[in-house]
């Protein structure tokens, strides 16, 4: 039976389709012993979804390239069911052509471990047509799941993230931070780079600054948010404004900002107020504002 089977061999795969994919040209090993698997896998790998043998959506991909993994899975034969607990894997990905989760990566390097359902990235770094950049850290997919991850995005082109930020934007950003916390929680704290905005009626040549957001990860209405920024050569509703700076608080539905502009030189203008956006209801209600021309309020 299942608890008393022992097994031990190994070889050359040629071929085996698995995980919605295909594994091939491989060096593997398996051993079974009291109902759990220890395995490795030396070899290729077309279209396979992780998501399939760890039965978690969240994994969701399609991958492509070559990969050297050792695997242990406790009590696969005798449990009734598996859970992402019972894994313990280690190993590095090489990516070719791929998808993660309709994000499209044309090459990545992973070296990372999962076990007690905690994935540790030592090292990952990505390239693609939307995004590239690397980063390390640790994901516990406990509920509600927790992280600390250190990412630096050398670049994001914001046209090619639509299907990620539901927003119409275009041009290039770059980020650099830390994202820790659980997932109810998750928070994100860092400095960016941004060229050739165009978003909301508003278009600037360079935007830099530094922002603190926190957000659950399932209801972004309730996302606290802190951002400074400065930029230069905008244009704001077809106005041209050649430096602007200032500091935008979001808290919920509530926004407050204090904006400075300098639509030429030797002039400065603000603009201070906050106002709430309810976009359920599609209403916005402004509850303060001053706008300073010069010395004028």
């Amino acid at each position: 039976d299942a608890a008393s089977l022992t097994l031990s061999g190994g070889g050359h795969l040629a071929r085996a389709d698995r995980f919605h994919g295909t594994f091939s040209d491989a060096d593997v090993s398996i051993e079974i012993d009291r109902g759990t698997l220890r395995a490795t896998y030396d070899g290729r790998l077309a279209n396979v979804d992780p998501a399939v043998p760890f039965a978690d959506a969240r994994l969701q991909a399609s991958l492509t390239g070559s990969g050297k993994i050792a695997a242990t899975v406790r009590e696969l034969l005798t449990s009734q069911a598996t859970t992402l607990n019972d894994y313990d894997i280690s190993g590095t990905l090489a990516l070719a052509s791929s998808n993660v989760r309709e994000l499209q990566i044309d090459g990545a390097t992973v070296e990372a471990s999962l076990r007690d359902s905690t994935l540790t990235v030592i090292r990952l770094d990505l390239d693609g047509p939307a995004v590239a950049g690397n980063a390390s850290g640790t994901v516990s997919f406990s509920d509600p799941y927790t992280s600390d991850v250190d990412y630096h995005v050398t670049r994001a082109d914001l046209s090619q993230l639509r299907t990620w930020t539901g927003q119409d934007a275009t041009g290039t950003l770059s980020a650099r931070g830390r994202l820790t916390g659980p997932s109810t929680a998750l928070h994100a704290v860092g400095d960016f780079n941004a060229s050739q905005i165009n978003a909301y009626n508003t278009t600037a040549l360079t935007l830099t600054g530094q922002y603190d957001v926190t957000t659950p990860s399932s209801d972004f209405s309730r996302v606290m948010a802190r951002v400074n920024s400065q930029s230069t050569f905008l244009t704001i509703f077809g106005q041209s404004v050649r430096e602007a700076s200032g500091t935008v608080t979001l808290e919920g539905e509530h926004v407050s900002f204090d904006l400075r502009f300098a639509p030429a030189e030797g002039r400065n203008d603000s603009l201070v107020g906050d106002v709430v956006v309810r976009a359920a209801r599609r209403e916005v209600e402004l509850r303060t504002l001053t706008l300073t021309l010069g010395r004028a309020p």
